[in-house]
């Protein structure tokens, strides 16, 4: 089972790792095409901070051998850590975002037969994780997590294993998840699962929708 604290991501620092393959490595020259610099810039995601989060572009055999599937889409990948019981752990990458999907699917496309992973930006503080003061944003994808620290925002995506051990009793936490929860069922039991866990651990947890411009796309 997969682990994840405050402790690992904030010393969890951008490094070499081997060439993309099926086993989900980091690049180890992550580069990032035009498109998608300019898809990050319009969402706030800086070229410096891609870097940081280890972000780069996969062509569609790369982006089929790190899921598992057969894809026709470039995307973007994107490195989560990983840490085990043990304590150890690393990075990999935990989805792919893909420029071009069926109406009504997720862009954020997941390795195949692996549970999804939390996603903590390393860019937000380990102070801000830790103090019960500091409002929280759940989402439901790594981009959207990092475009919101990118705002200052502190914002995660909290994967099928729970939520991450920061602080939660007392701690306001919103969860602001697509708009495709409207229709899909996956995303709208997810959504429900993470409040469940969230008042559990004795956090205030409100629910914000997203409006939708039709269905199979979101606002």
């Amino acid at each position: 089972m997969y682990t994840y604290s405050v402790s690992h991501v904030e010393n969890a620092q951008p490094h070499a790792s081997p060439a993309p393959t099926a086993n989900a490595a980091v690049s180890s020259a992550p580069l990032l095409s035009a498109d998608h610099l300019a898809f990050l810039a319009a969402r706030g995601i800086s070229p410096d901070l891609s870097a940081s989060a280890e972000l780069y572009s996969v062509d569609p055999q790369q982006a089929s051998e790190l899921l598992g599937d057969t894809v026709a889409s470039w995307g973007i990948a994107v490195a989560c850590w990983i840490s085990d019981a043990s304590g150890l752990g690393h990075r990999e990458i935990c989805c792919v975002r893909l420029d071009h999907v069926a109406p009504g699917e997720a862009h954020c496309a997941r390795p195949r037969g692996r549970p999804r992973p939390t996603y903590l930006p390393t860019v937000v503080t380990r102070e801000t994780w830790r103090d019960p003061t500091a409002e929280l944003v759940v989402v439901d994808s790594p981009i959207a997590a990092l475009a919101l620290a990118a705002a200052g925002i502190a914002a995660l995506d909290i994967g099928d294993d729970g939520a991450p051990s920061v602080e939660w009793r007392g701690r306001r936490a919103t969860l602001l998840y697509s708009g495709r929860r409207a229709w899909n069922a996956d995303v709208a039991l997810r959504e429900v699962r993470v409040a469940r866990d969230l008042l559990g651990r004795g956090a205030k947890v409100l629910v914000a929708e997203l409006p939708t411009l039709e269905r199979g796309g979101a606002l």
